[in-house]
């Protein structure tokens, strides 16, 4: 019995200190516990004296006070969202968007009437500058858009941050994998785009165009969205592959696989190498809609192609995440929570 009314009083004593600060403002050592207990909580449900309490405004408030985020990862076709608190995804949603920001406002308008939203952060494919879009070949109507005030007008009070699709990827899944030193991460489905991560910092470049691997060019005549050929990413994207193919990237990875391969593991594999000899990375994992679903033997062939290229001997990692979506929701969230963490 002590040790329930121990718990207890513990839950109201963060709760005590939450209603004089705000969670994300408190150190780090008093959200550390509060997570864990909240954890306990959602876990165990505490039986007796918490148990008495579980419908309480008492717990429903302190299950209020631990923060939550919005996550929006917006890709070339659908946005991808997602509501966490410290402990747990709360909803997660995915909407294919037709004309974009009449979609976009319609998300946000949801969120922002069901939830106390304390961070938003967006994953957005294109070149990203000083939490704003410069330039997105998949979605026009973003280039040099005021996102996040635009966001404002639902989130008057949360923290906004935006980064580049891939580079949430990528520092997400470096994080997972504990890798220290060269990360790259490749995002692989509509397009192809990339992150690169070095000492588990975002490596952005002068105008955030660093790791942009599918707009390298190579020697082919295929036109990207960008409005210029030779891009990698119109000789292996999604949409690039569909149009060039007539046939849809599902039944490319199934049922005609040797016609997948043939048509993008020289491309891909030239691009990479290039990476290699510019990066010497010890990781390079694949995600996306694409990237997830390549069964090992592409792995293996890619990878052979690329070091009979080197001209040097090194070794890395080929992979694949385990899931696309996670990693960013990781990567997204230490953007929230850190300040600086990009060069």
């Amino acid at each position: 019995m002590v040790q329930y009314l121990d718990s207890v009083c513990e839950i109201l004593v963060i709760i005590f200190y939450f209603s004089l600060l705000k969670f994300r403002d408190a150190p780090a050592g008093i959200r550390t516990r509060a997570s864990a207990v909240a954890g306990l909580y959602h876990t165990t449900r505490l039986p007796a004296l918490i148990y008495v309490l579980k419908g309480s405004k008492i717990l429903k408030d302190f299950q209020q006070t631990l923060y939550m985020d919005l996550i929006l990862d917006i890709g070339g076709t659908k946005i991808e969202a997602m509501v966490l608190d410290s402990v747990k995804v709360i909803s997660h949603k995915r909407f294919l968007h037709t004309s974009f920001l009449k979609d976009l406002k319609s998300v946000l308008r949801s969120f922002s009437s069901s939830y106390e939203i304390e961070g938003v952060a967006y994953s957005v494919a294109g070149q990203v500058k000083n939490n704003k879009v410069v330039k997105s070949p998949n979605l026009p109507g973003l280039n040099n858009f005021d996102l996040i005030n635009y966001t404002k007008q639902f989130f008057p009070n949360a923290k906004i941050v935006l980064a580049n699709d891939a580079n949430c990827f990528a520092y997400g899944e470096s994080l997972i994998r504990e890798v220290r030193d060269v990360f790259i991460g490749v995002v692989w489905g509509t397009g192809l785009g990339s992150g690169i991560i070095i000492n588990n910092r975002i490596i952005e470049g002068n105008n955030g165009i660093a790791g942009e691997l599918g707009h390298i060019k190579l020697n082919h005549n295929y036109k990207c969205g960008c409005g210029k050929k030779g891009c990698l990413e119109a000789a292996v994207g999604g949409r690039y592959l569909e149009k060039r193919l007539k046939k849809s990237v599902k039944i490319l990875l199934s049922g005609n696989y040797d016609l997948f391969e043939n048509e993008t593991l020289n491309w891909l594999s030239a691009g990479l190498e290039k990476a290699v000899h510019l990066l010497n990375p010890s990781h390079i994992i694949f995600g996306g809609s694409i990237g997830e679903n390549l069964p090992p033997n592409y792995l293996e062939n890619l990878k052979k192609k690329i070091e009979e290229n080197l001209s040097f001997n090194t070794s890395f990692k080929l992979g694949i995440t385990s899931s696309t979506s996670y990693a960013v929701i990781k990567g997204c969230r230490e953007l929230l929570n850190s300040e600086k963490l990009h060069f």
